[in-house]
């Protein structure tokens, strides 16, 4: 029988930019799709209409207001125009819809109601300025994007307005300079100032996970199929993994085993940034090779 090797080799991209841009297609949502939510399927609905849309409010038991969902259709399958979401009675993020798409300016606070992000989609892709703040009020990071892709000059400040950093990104997202500082103003190494997302116990054991986890599909071995699975995925703040998708493979048997196995990982620690825990991209190359 042959045997195999995993070569895996682990890069991170700070993005907070999820979703595929499609403006050619429209999300449509199962019908009622919020009801298949575990959380908005305990709360109270109601829909009316108002002018073009159809507005469903969600209250939870106690009658305070959750959720505001504009639609396009009666159906309420097509997302569309003003969405606002409430955390113990107050706006937690606000935006627009398009085609089921985030579209426009969107605004996300603190539970002080202090703003904390002020960003701009195209069906989904951050593109145009970008603003985060401290909740005090303060600018924490500020920068351009275009179709999701950072570019440009990006800042980053302490809370009190010193800056942490500055770095100059070109047109496909790549950091080509940049200088980064502690709050006493002393020149420091970039991973001072942003920290990645980690899995407990190091890359090592990581790779050891997956070492013992991962079996070759026969298929793959059989037709001596071997290359690179590119998983991308995102560590959340709490260190959870979401939207783990395939970036790109040799085979789909390949991709499968790789999915399937990562899956079954423990959650990561989150990257931080200025010390604080962030969400953020990561994405691992595994390598199946035979021998």
């Amino acid at each position: 029988m042959k045997k195999y090797i995993l070569l895996i080799v682990s890069i991170f991209i700070p993005s907070l930019a999820f979703s595929q841009v499609r403006q050619d297609t429209t999300i449509v949502y199962s019908n009622p799709g919020y009801n298949k939510d575990p959380m908005r399927s305990k709360w109270i609905s109601n829909v009316e209409q108002k002018g073009e849309f159809w507005v469903l409010s969600l209250t939870d038991k106690k009658g305070v207001l959750r959720e505001k969902i504009s639609f396009a259709d009666k159906k309420l399958e097509v997302r569309k125009g003003p969405y606002t979401f409430y955390e113990n009675g107050v706006v937690k993020e606000e935006g627009n819809y398009e085609k089921g798409y985030k579209n426009g300016e969107w605004h996300y606070y603190y539970p002080n109601q202090q703003l904390f992000e002020n960003v701009n989609y195209t069906y989904d892709k951050y593109n145009g300025d970008f603003k985060a703040y401290w909740d005090n009020g303060d600018l924490k990071k500020e920068g351009d994007y275009v179709m999701g892709i950072k570019t440009g000059n990006w800042k980053m400040f302490y809370k009190g307005k010193k800056l942490a950093l500055s770095e100059e990104y070109d047109e496909k997202g790549k950091v080509i300079d940049g200088i980064y500082f502690d709050q006493d103003g002393n020149s420091v190494k970039n991973v001072f100032i942003i920290q990645p997302p980690s899995y407990p116990g190091g890359m090592q054991a990581f790779y050891q996970f997956l070492g013992r986890e991962i079996r070759y599909p026969a298929n793959a071995q059989k037709n001596n199929i071997q290359g690179t699975v590119k998983l991308e995925f995102t560590v959340m703040k709490d260190g959870k993994l979401e939207d783990v998708k395939v970036k790109e493979s040799p085979d789909a048997d390949l991709s499968s085993e790789a999915l399937r196995v990562f899956r079954t990982s423990m959650n990561w620690l989150p990257a931080k940034e200025l010390g604080e825990p962030v969400r953020m991209r990561y994405i691992i190359p595994i390598r199946f090779s035979l021998r």
